[in-house]
């Protein structure tokens, strides 16, 4: 009942209910994946140092593993690829045995690795060990025996292991069915270390080289029956050879004799004088690539390993090449693939096409070429078997008319990210099998109605990043059209008559109107990003066959009713089939703005599975959207992700209807109120993850730890890295729950908290109202007990008057005061100063309550500094505080100087006697100045009875 009378929380409470008590499935050290629930990128993006995951089931990543017992504790039973950075000085035999299900396995770190270390994980296929983009140095040693029971091994990478010159020679002998071995970043300086070492694995087809400072490939690296004993064969059929970044400087003859037949060969950011492959001893290259090269790289004699080695994909990428003679391509006739991307190139001429006749695919993307001149009219059959043509980050300001017309068995062709304003009527005449075509991020503002007259076969079309402004009836030739993405620049129109179109994307930066003549009946991908869209009719409504919908900056969807111009608010009510969901709202609404899209349709999605809300923060703040019943009716949706959606409060009745919800992720989340109940209905949840949520500690909320430990089924990864917040200090959230939080100690703790607190309010406010009568009392009570016995009328004074005055003022009153008053008589009076007769080595209080007592009368001459000094006012306070414990005059009050009433005010006990008392004023006339001193010494030298007391002002 406690529990649920608690209306706020703060934001910690929201992160208990994710943290399990008793089960263990908040993980402190892992993350947890699962591939059917990866959706929008930077929502859940798992990496291992570079390691390959795709199409795990299960996935799970350990930082910072100190033991591995306790580490692995964490990892679900049923994970099928597991990454672990460990920091632990060895793995022992069997460590993974537990997990029948691993498939690959990723470690990183510096160990030594137990024999038999990876045994009873027969069905482990994949193993790495270092990784990729490690900044520290790594130090791996291993036991001969270490890939025992690892027969079905098919790939190995084994990376940054600095120690790998000292690894048995048979260290691979266990591993019959490898097929991929990776020695990136190994430092194997000579390849016949690595050779004798694979030479019997007779499955290996790709080895991995990259990066291990190879500068010379010598003949002693080649192993045969010519120079060995007729035992020393080796078995390998080596497919895939990658040396890219060595130095590669030298390459003896027969060096590589045994990688006669490569299907890939890469030799990317090496100093590989390309002509010594003739010699090496290799045979045969399908793929070349020779990326980047340390030195000038020589095309004719590319094309010369071309032709002798029978190369028929070649790639020489970010090699400053910026102009070529046709005849350096004398010899690459054979080519197949040419990809000369990120160089410099001007222009590619159809003389160098005419040298690559059977040429099916061509890149030459982020060059500066200006101009196209593939096609002339004399040479109508020149790259007329190129299928892919990319002139994609060029500098393209117009094609031209007919300079295409050649290219007959063209399929695709991506002109993106050029200068293109306008096309040609005949631009692409001839290619009739045109299927993709790219024109997106250029400078098109206008779409003619002859642009793609002749384009009657493309199925791809992209438009995106231009400014299109209108464009008319260009897409009707295109009737094959699947795939559209447009961009227009403020308002359009689009009329879609394209039967079968799938995928459509859509910008604008105001609206968009839709009209689907045919209904759109096959779409099931729309993507649109615009504050406003418009479907043309509201009685029969289009797109219900979208499955994919992804609405970015809207915040209106609105459709004309017939015969009416005003629009009706739609909503997502057309959308009736959508079983994936993005969207986000307008930053910049229209003032026009009175309700979400989301409201009341949302609830009609009865398919949908995934839901993506992101940037909804203007319409909860002006209440166009209701959070309340957001989510209802939605049972079967199964991926929930709230993203910065201004949601601060969550009822217990807004998840009642996801009973079907697997996966619920908060990014960058706020949240304010959490009642208990929330989770009640998510008979189905499995994870709960909290990305970039921010965190304060605190103990709320006792019943999210009961529903946690009945719910054992959810996880909720890396929780242990989260902290929090305690006033400035920062804290290990997990930590802190189980340090400082109990159900018991909480209603405890805050009557003492509570009791504590009042007392010091308490305590200080009296000291602040009543600390100087206290003060007073004490010293009163001291003085009555030092002058015990004796009889009021029997005092002795030792000062006819006390004088409090402020430093500043410490000249007139020796220049005048003094000499007037002790000087000149009868009578003399005997007045007491502070700096002259104050005892040395006494507490300053004492010398002040002393002398008060001691004298008479009190002398207060009051100034502006006096007013200011806070010595004076603790004086005149004393001496208030004596005048009412003895009820009998015995103060006089001296103002030097004219003080204003607003002045006084501050000082509320002066204030007072001033308003009740007679007062005199020193005079700076000096014929008034003699009866200012008789009347003050008339007033200091009474017979004793009480008299008026004076106030000079």
């Amino acid at each position: 009942m406690a529990a649920r009378a608690l209306s706020v929380v703060g934001v910690s409470t929201f992160v208990t209910c994710c943290w399990t008590i008793v089960s263990g499935t908040a993980t402190a050290l892992c993350d947890i994946y699962e591939w059917d629930q990866l959706g929008s990128p930077g929502v859940l993006d798992p990496t291992c140092f570079g390691f390959p995951l795709e199409g795990f089931r299960i996935f799970s990543k350990c930082s910072t593993v100190r033991n591995m017992e306790v580490g692995l504790k964490e990892v679900p039973m049923d994970v099928d690829t597991l990454c672990l950075v460990l920091q632990v000085r060895t793995i022992p035999t069997g460590s993974f045995s537990r997990y029948q299900n691993l498939t690959r396995l990723y470690l990183c770190g510096s160990f030594h690795v137990s024999a038999r270390a990876f045994s009873g994980i027969a069905n482990l296929r994949h193993l790495g060990i270092g990784g990729e983009y490690i900044r520290h140095v790594i130090t791996i040693d291993m036991d001969e025996q270490v890939f025992g029971g690892l027969e079905n091994l098919t790939r190995l990478d084994l990376r940054n292991v600095v120690m790998f010159e000292a690894l048995q020679k048979n260290l691979f002998k266990p591993l019959h069915r490898i097929q991929v071995i990776d020695l990136s970043e190994n430092r194997v300086h000579r390849i016949y270390r690595l050779t004798t070492m694979l030479q019997s694995l007779v499955s290996v087809r790709i080895l991995g080289l990259k990066r291990n400072g190879v500068v010379a490939a010598r003949a002693l690296d080649c192993i045969s029956t010519t120079n060995l004993t007729n035992s020393t064969v080796f078995s390998p059929r080596i497919s895939i050879l990658d040396l890219s970044s060595n130095e590669l400087k030298i390459v003896e003859e027969n060096s590589f004799c045994n990688f006669p037949h490569l299907t890939v060969f890469k030799a990317d950011a090496t100093g590989l004088k390309v002509i010594n492959l003739l010699s090496s001893g290799i045979k045969s290259i399908e793929i070349l690539s020779l990326n980047a090269m340390k030195i000038y790289l020589k095309i004719k004699d590319v094309c010369t390993v071309v032709s002798r080695l029978g190369v028929r994909n070649l790639t020489v990428a970010q090699n400053f090449i910026s102009s070529l003679p046709a005849e350096s391509f004398e010899g690459c006739s054979s080519l197949l693939s040419l990809n000369m991307s990120d160089n410099r190139l001007w222009a590619f001429t159809n003389d160098m096409a005419k040298k690559l006749l059977n040429l099916r695919s061509l890149v030459l993307s982020v060059n500066k070429i200006k101009s196209l001149d593939l096609c002339t009219p004399g040479f109508p059959n020149v790259l007329s078997n190129l299928t892919h043509l990319d002139l994609s980050f060029n500098r393209i300001t117009n094609i031209g008319s007919g300079r295409l017309f050649c290219l007959a068995n063209l399929e695709t062709i991506d002109l993106s990210s050029n200068y293109l304003v306008f096309l040609e009527k005949d631009t692409f005449v001839g290619l009739d099998r045109l299927q993709s075509l790219r024109l997106d991020y250029n400078k098109l503002f206008l779409l003619e109605n002859f642009y793609f007259d002749h384009l009657s076969s493309v199925r791809v079309l992209g438009l995106r990043g231009n400014s299109i402004k209108t464009n008319n009836r260009s897409l009707v030739a295109m009737n094959k059209l699947q795939e559209l993405s447009i961009t227009f620049e403020t308002h359009e129109t689009l009329n879609i008559k394209q039967e079968e179109l799938t995928s459509l994307t859509l910008e604008a930066k105001q609206s968009i109107t839709l009209i689907c003549e045919n209904n759109c009946s096959l779409l099931e991908v729309l993507n649109i990003s615009a504050p406003q869209i418009y479907i043309d009719s509201c009685m029969d409504l289009p797109l219900k066959s979208v499955k994919q919908l992804h609405l970015h900056e809207n915040h209106a969807v609105d459709c004309f009713p017939l015969g009416i111009s005003e629009t009706e608010h739609l909503g997502l009510t057309s959308f009736t089939n959508v079983e994936h969901l993005y969207y986000s709202s307008s930053a910049n609404m229209h003032f026009y703005k009175s309700f979400s899209p989301l409201n009341g349709s949302l609830q009609l999605l009865h398919n949908l599975h995934y839901l993506h809300l992101g940037n909804l923060k203007l319409d909860i703040k002006k209440s166009f959207l209701t959070p309340e019943q957001l989510f209802w009716n939605l049972t079967h949706l199964r991926t929930l992700i709230l993203e910065d959606t201004g949601i601060e409060h969550f009822t217990d009745t807004m998840f009642r209807d996801l009973v079907s919800l697997e996966l619920l992720i908060f990014k960058s989340q706020p949240v304010k109120t959490l009642q208990e109940g929330l989770f009640d209905h998510m008979e189905s949840l499995r994870y709960i993850y909290l990305n970039d949520v921010p965190l304060d500690c605190s103990c709320e909320q006792a019943w999210i730890r009961r529903w946690v430990a009945t719910h054992p089924q959810v996880r909720v990864p890396k929780l242990g890295i989260h902290t929090c917040s305690l006033g400035s200090q920062k804290m290990n959230y997990l930590h802190f729950l189980e340090k400082d939080c109990s159900l018991m100690v909480g209603y405890p703790l805050f009557i003492g908290t509570f009791s504590f607190h009042m007392l010091f309010l308490i305590t200080a406010l009296l000291y602040h109202k009543m600390r100087w009568y206290l003060l007073y009392l004490f010293y009163m009570l001291r003085t009555w007990w030092d002058y015990r016995g004796r009889r009021d009328r029997q005092r002795q004074y030792d000062f006819d008057a006390f004088v409090s005055y402020s430093s500043c003022d410490e000249a007139w009153v020796v220049r005048e005061f003094l000499p007037n008053l002790e000087e000149r008589g009868p009578p003399f009076f005997k007045v007491c100063l502070h700096g002259r007769d104050f005892e040395v080595g006494k507490d300053i209080m004492d010398n002040i309550v002393d002398s008060i007592y001691r004298s008479r009368w009190v002398v207060c001459l009051i100034s502006r500094h006096y007013l200011r000094s806070h010595w004076c006012s603790l004086e005149v306070r004393m001496a208030t505080y004596r005048l009412l414990a003895e009820r009998k005059d015995s103060l006089v009050m001296v103002f030097l100087e004219k003080v204003s009433t607003r002045s006084l005010s501050r000082y509320h006990q002066l204030a007072k006697l001033v308003k009740k008392k007679t007062y005199l004023e020193w005079e700076e006339d000096l014929v008034q100045q003699p009866l200012f001193w008789a009347r003050l010494r008339k007033a200091i030298g009474g017979d004793g009875i009480e008299q008026q007391e004076i106030v000079v002002k």
